[in-house]
């Protein structure tokens, strides 16, 4: 008993003692041990052996032996170290802690938090930095395919506001195979500097092909890397590529060019105006954006291609997302009341068909109260010079003139007052006011660019109405989680005539590019909504549009949609459409029906429809079924429907197999021609070092590839 309390009261005041020692740092230590602690007062040091524990404020400190000098205030850890704070975690076999200034030092170190691993022979820091000697630097857990850094010192700063590392002497490695030495690069913590994406297979129309693009850090903001290719049917193609990105609390600025050059030794085929493809092909593609203090908005595409067709040979998966392409660069400048735009949108090939602005420039007047009353207005000015290389087919100048050079001011201005009435009706009276002014650059003949010399005023003019009503249930369902439903049904009325000022010379102006447009979308009430005078033609136009929204309450806060069905239907009172002269009532009157279901995670319903307003046959229609389980499975159908035109079906599932293996598959199909126009079926698979490896199999059939089938193996490393 008295030895029991003797061992007590030397363990109490060796914490004491301890503390004492520590009381600069503000809090007081926790030390323990397996085996007791000893306590050397002639050296004036305290050990702790045996699964030893070091405890105070952010440290966390294990090892097999720990032992503090206080003539030092030095605090040393050996064999089997752990050490973790706020900023830092590592393992080691040897680490000195200096208690004055949380400087310390270590050796054999195995440092980093997920995804991002170190291995070093040496280092030191402190609580918010810190210095590694000798490192390898790792995306993902090591292994000997682990794309990894090795440096001669890796420094890390591990800030609330600031987390990035910087390196000297550097290997870029592919597990211990050198591709790149750097003499010093800088990148951000918290983002993956390095990008690989491989692809290995086989098609008919390459043959065995090698695709990869790597990119590789030169700054903090900058990584530079290649497009490498090989097709034993088509050669070789290379070019280089940049990403840059650098962001701060008053900018940001994104960007990124890629390119590749091939001499194509296949069958390079025709292109869209059914031209022979020459052998030399080649793409340049460029993005730019950015941002200044939320007021400045800089934007720019550029694509430099060859032949109407090589980004869709060799770019499947760009030319998949657009088509169609335009080159254009735009700035954006933001006020409180106004805004400053210019734009120039150009052609640099000689297959495209396009509308050149070089440039325009437009000023804009804010939507805004007159004077302080309850009248709002807006305006806008817009200059532009446009040269029309290609005209529609369908314009009554395709055939009389090749092109088409002149400059264009555009003034618009927009008046409305809204009156509420016992809060459920407000009827909004409107007027616009829109004029077109054309000046040719050259001289010419042809009565029908008469027009093109004149300015063509335009009014837009009408009343909408509208009104909400809302009524609320007591409805309760725990298998969809309904607990209460509002029902918020919002009719609206809009009345609108457009008008030109002098309407014979208005029709006398041919419209010059007719682009297709989704009839899904609804057709634009405002004069300001429309980007070019081709698509206006005097009309009046009755829209009644009814809206229905079905919520419950969310779980956490507010409401959540459950439902929504919208029916639009627009009846024309008269319409004349400038291309043919013809006047019509009814030939356009259509009605759309959106329908909306979500009422569950799992599922999501989603159909459009475009019907004729006499007969009400369906013109034009899209829907998507949604159908998932949490995290497991998810299967997707999708159709298209445009009459006389398409008639498309897709179908797409995703499996879940373990947490690193998913397998996939999707296929379209055309059902107008009875065929199965596109069919894949994969495989993907994620390694511990954040390498993801895809394997599939693919069938396309369309007018350009006829019939083709491929197997595919790709190998992407995975950003964070």
């Amino acid at each position: 008993m008295i030895l029991t309390k003797s061992v007590f009261g030397i363990q109490l005041g060796i914490q004491l003692y301890l503390a004492s020692a520590l009381i600069v740092l503000g809090n007081l230590p926790e030390l323990s041990s397996i085996n007791p602690i000893e306590f050397d007062e002639v050296a004036q040091k305290i050990v702790a052996s045996g699964d030893a524990t070091f405890d105070f404020g952010s440290i966390k400190l294990r090892a097999d032996h720990i032992t503090y000098y206080k003539n030092y205030d030095l605090l040393n850890a050996r064999n089997n170290v752990h050490f973790a704070t706020n900023n830092h975690r590592l393992l080691a076999d040897d680490f000195s802690l200096q208690i004055e200034d949380y400087k310390f030092s270590l050796n054999q170190i195995k440092y980093g938090f997920w995804p991002y691993f170190v291995e070093a022979d040496s280092g030191g820091g402190s609580f918010d930095e810190i210095h590694l000697k000798k490192s390898i630097f790792y995306y993902g857990e090591p292994n000997p395919f682990s794309p990894n850094l090795k440096a001669d010192s890796i420094h890390i700063t591990n800030l609330e506001n600031e987390k990035n590392i910087r390196f000297k002497n550097t290997f870029v490695r592919l597990g211990k195979i050198p591709i790149l030495f750097l003499p010093q690069i800088k990148v951000k913590l918290d983002k993956n500097p390095l990008l690989g994406i491989s692809n290995l297979g086989y098609a008919n129309e390459f043959g065995t092909y090698f695709q990869t693009i790597s990119l590789v850090p030169l700054s903090e903001w900058l990584r530079l890397g290649l497009n490498l290719d090989y097709y034993s049917k088509r050669g070789t193609l290379i070019g280089p590529t940049v990403q840059y990105y650098s962001e701060n609390p008053t900018h940001f600025i994104q960007g990124s060019l890629s390119s590749g050059f091939i001499d194509d030794s296949g069958d390079t085929g025709t292109d869209i105006l059914n031209q022979n493809i020459d052998a030399e092909r080649s793409f340049v593609l460029a993005q730019h954006k950015q941002i200044h203090n939320n007021r400045l908005f800089i934007s720019a595409q550029i694509q430099d291609v060859s032949d109407s067709e090589m980004i869709r040979d060799f770019r499947e998966s760009i030319y998949l997302e657009n088509q169609f392409p335009i080159n254009f660069i735009e700035s954006a400048y933001l006020s409180q009341d106004f805004a400053i735009n210019t734009f120039a949108h150009f052609k640099n090939d000689d297959f495209s068909t396009s509308r050149e602005r070089l440039p325009e420039i437009n000023l804009f007047y804010l939507p805004n109260y007159i004077l302080g009353t309850q009248f709002v207005h807006r305006a806008g000015v817009h200059y532009s010079e446009i040269d029309e290389n290609a005209l529609s087919p369908e314009s009554a100048l395709f055939n009389q003139i090749n092109g088409l050079k002149y400059s264009l001011l555009d003034l618009n201005y927009a008046l409305s007052r809204r009156f509420s009435f016992q809060n459920w009706l407000s009827i909004t009276p409107k007027i616009e006011y829109r004029s077109f002014r054309f000046s040719l650059d050259e001289w010419h003949s042809d009565p029908l660019l008469n027009a093109f010399k004149e300015t063509h005023q335009i009014l837009n003019y009408g009343l909408d109405f509208s009104s909400d009503f809302y009524a609320t249930y007591s409805t309760l369902n725990q298998l969809w989680n309904v607990n209460g439903l509002r029902h918020h049904f919002r009719p609206s009325l809009s009345i609108s005539k457009i008008h030109a000022v002098s309407s014979d010379d208005f029709g006398q102006l041919s419209a010059t590019q007719l682009p297709s447009v989704l009839d899904l979308s609804l057709p634009a009430l405002s004069l300001l909504d429309i980007r070019n005078s081709d698509p206006i033609n005097e009309r009046m136009l009755t829209r009644l549009r009814l809206e229905n929204y079905f919520q419950t309450r969310n779980l956490t806060y507010g409401s959540r949609n459950l439902m929504e069905l919208h029916l639009t239907a627009d009846f024309y009172q008269n319409y004349q459409n400038r291309q043919s002269g013809t006047k019509t009532r009814s030939s356009k009157n259509a009605l759309w029906l959106e329908y909306k279901l979500f009422p569950a995670p799992w599922m999501k319903f989603d159909i459009t429809s475009r019907l004729d307003g006499n007969s009400l046959s369906i013109l034009e229609q899209q829907f998507r079924l949604v159908l998932k389980s949490s995290e497991f499975w998810e299967i997707g159908i999708a159709s298209y429907y445009k009459e006389a035109f398409s008639e498309q079906i897709s179908l797409d599932y995703n499996l879940k197999l373990s947490e690193k293996m998913n397998f996939s598959t999707i296929l379209w199909s055309d059902l107008k021609e009875n065929e199965i126009s596109r069919f894949s079926i994969g495989i993907d698979s994620i390694s511990n070092s954040n390498w993801r490896t895809s394997y599939s199999i693919n069938y396309e059939a369309d007018q350009r590839k006829l019939e083709d089938v491929s197997f595919d193996i790709g190998i992407e490393l995975l950003p964070f």
